[in-house]
């Protein structure tokens, strides 16, 4: 029983390493995961324990152990370190085996023995610990581990002991012994004892591993067009995950010293009568270590601090020099009106006016224009020289998503007819780092091209996803195929019909750009859709 932790420690391990590796790469607007995130938290958990010690002629039962932990964690990438302050309860029990003790009868019968058969002997130990873990570990896909070291100050201790005792007397000028005479005190009943025990500090090696479960448990905001720049919700900044754990403490926590009685007896019996009481626990006084174990199952919710607003500083007034005498004011010279912008909507091939529904947006995605065209004449608008976003709509075209400049001549913009073999790659299509999961700030990408395939409802696509060259090319093409049935299922709960829509993985097979930089692998790693 003494080497339990370690066993469950190196299984705990095998288990992390033993998973499939994944490639490394990433969507092609996922967002890339350079900025340490900073994460606090709250752990309840329960499971096993048990004091694992050395007492003799003994059975450990082990008991229950109860925690609550409260975390902080850094996660970089895949790294992630974790500390907090946790509290832990845990209760044993260890069974001595059945025993007898003999001990003579002082007066008035000399030649009389007491026998003091004790069944069914538990020692219970509670122990409470404040601990401070620091660990360290790494995530894979939904799968993350931590491992380290805990160190803990105990906080209280107390044991209880009970038997079944049962006490006989054995005289030599009797062949029978003698039982069940209460007015001789030999009958049966059960003694039991309880008191404090003195606990060192320690320290404890730590395994965790566990599953995230936000794709389950969190909350996911549909996001529109025009609030992607937004802080997130309290809602939006929780997080959720089980794993297992457990703990083995590797330093002696027994005070052997004070836990022992000064006589060395964890039993003892009156001078005169059958009286017998267990000043001591059993296990404690004579045990000389006593090392915890804990393993079970944890619970955990987060919250991620949003880095704060950088407010800009107002620029400073200038101040003017004093003067010695006034001067007079220059004249402000007359300042031309600024254009206002007018535009048109026309079909690339044709280059003739089409109608269509129309959106402006800033560079800050607030919306600043809308309108509904079906006349062929040019619209005329508020909006003066400046960088715009447009989203334009319009039955037998491709939506336009495109930014454009506005200087002071009319603008013209362009749709493309949704022909056979048209290819498009899906803009702001966001997945979680290594999975085939998409995050919340895709809903508006998936409303674009579920409205295109509503206006267009003989329109049949196949969606094709495409990694970067970083990693293995079979992981590589499970993650590509993954994330186009991903985009195709989201399709489906919209209410496309699945004969409209197919999916298929590329991988690696074909870039658009070079995998030596950066910016290539980002313009690799798209999903895109063909019209059939």
């Amino acid at each position: 029983m003494k080497h339990i932790g370690i066993y469950i420690l190196a299984f705990l391990g095998t288990v992390v390493f033993l998973q499939p590796a994944t490639a490394q790469t990433k969507g092609k607007n996922e967002p890339q995961k350079t900025v340490p995130v900073h994460r606090i938290g709250i752990s309840p958990k329960i499971g096993y324990a048990a004091i694992l010690n050395n007492t003799p002629d003994s059975r450990l039962l082990g008991g229950y152990g109860i925690g609550l932990g409260l975390n902080y964690e850094l996660r970089y990438k895949r790294f992630l370190f974790n500390t907090g302050l946790d509290f832990d309860f845990l209760n044993s029990t260890t069974r001595l085996n059945d025993f007898s003790v003999v001990r003579p009868m002082l007066e008035p019968y000399t030649t009389m023995d007491y026998q003091y058969n004790f069944q069914r002997y538990r020692d219970i130990q509670n122990m409470g610990n404040l601990s401070v873990p620091i660990l360290f570990g790494g995530e894979f896909g939904k799968v993350f581990f931590l491992a380290g070291a805990k160190f803990s100050y105990p906080v209280f201790g107390n044991y209880r002991d009970k038997a079944n005792l049962t006490i006989v007397a054995n005289d030599v000028e009797f062949i029978d012994p003698m039982e069940d005479m209460p007015n001789h005190h030999l009958t049966d009943y059960q003694p039991a004892n309880k008191g404090k025990l003195a606990y060192n500090f320690n320290t404890s090696l730590v395994a965790e591993v566990g599953m995230d479960l936000d794709e389950w448990l969190a909350y996911k905001p549909k996001r529109k067009r025009g609030q992607r720049n937004r802080r997130k919700t309290f809602k939006e900044c929780l997080h959720y995950r089980a794993s297992l754990f457990a703990e083995y403490g590797v330093l002696n926590s027994n005070q052997f010293d004070r836990n022992q009685p000064a006589d060395g007896q964890w039993l003892a019996f009156a001078e005169t009568g059958t009286d017998v009481t267990m000043p001591a626990s059993a296990v404690a006084s004579q045990s000389p270590k006593l090392n915890p174990l804990f393993v079970g199952a944890k619970f955990t919710i987060q919250y991620e601090v949003q880095p704060p607003v950088k407010k800009k500083k107002p620029a400073p007034h200038p101040q003017s020099k004093p003067q010695s005498r006034p001067k007079p004011k220059p004249q402000p010279k007359p300042v031309p009106p600024q254009p206002k912008m007018v535009f048109v909507v026309l079909d690339a091939k044709t280059m003739q006016p089409v109608p269509a529904t129309v959106e402006i947006y800033s560079a800050a995605d607030e919306l600043l224009y809308q309108k509904q065209i079906t006349e062929a004449a040019p619209c005329q608008t508020q909006l003066i020289p400046n960088t715009y976003n447009a989203y334009i709509t319009s039955t037998g075209y491709l939506p336009y998503t495109e930014d454009f400049v506005f200087s002071g001549d009319t603008v013209r913009l362009l749709l493309q007819p949704a022909k056979q073999g048209t290819k498009v790659v899906l803009k702001n299509l966001f997945f979680a780092t290594n999975k085939t999961k998409i995050l919340p700030d895709s809903e508006q990408a998936l409303d674009d091209l579920t409205q295109f395939m509503q206006q267009n409802p003989e329109v049949r696509i196949q969606i094709i996803g495409h990694t970067d060259s970083t990693g293995k090319a079979e992981a590589n093409q499970r993650l590509s195929e993954g994330r186009a049935n991903s985009v195709r299922n989201e399709l489906l709960a919209r209410g496309i019909e699945p004969v409209r829509v197919e999916a298929v993985g590329k991988g690696q097979t074909e870039p658009i750009g070079t995998n030596d930089t950066e910016e290539g692998r980002q313009n690799n790693r798209r999903v895109e859709f063909v019209i059939l």
